[in-house]
């Protein structure tokens, strides 16, 4: 996923979304612990199911990428999406 997202992010971000993911696992751990510290393992464990349903749903409202709408023959729409993309990148192409 990280590929995907540093190959086709905004340029200047490319590095700091590359990272994502090893940064996302050692706040994840460090938060567990402070929450384990501090609250009982119900809390902790209603936080942590929290989070991937919250992402999920936020997921629902993101593009498709133009790749998969070209093909699977949604040519106008991928150009759109590729259009409101590629404001941020250079060398972007279907």
């Amino acid at each position: 996923m990280e590929i995907c997202i540093s190959k086709e992010g905004i340029i200047l971000l490319r590095g700091l979304f590359g990272a994502s993911g090893a940064l996302t696992v050692s706040a994840g751990i460090t938060l567990v612990y402070v929450l384990g510290a501090t609250l009982n393992w119900r809390a902790v464990c209603a936080a942590c199911g929290a989070l991937p349903v919250a992402i999920a749903t936020l997921m629902l409202a993101l593009p498709e990428t133009p790749n998969w709408l070209a093909a699977n023959g949604n040519a106008t729409e991928a150009e759109k999406v590729r259009e409101s993309v590629g404001r941020y990148t250079t060398g972007f192409t279907l």
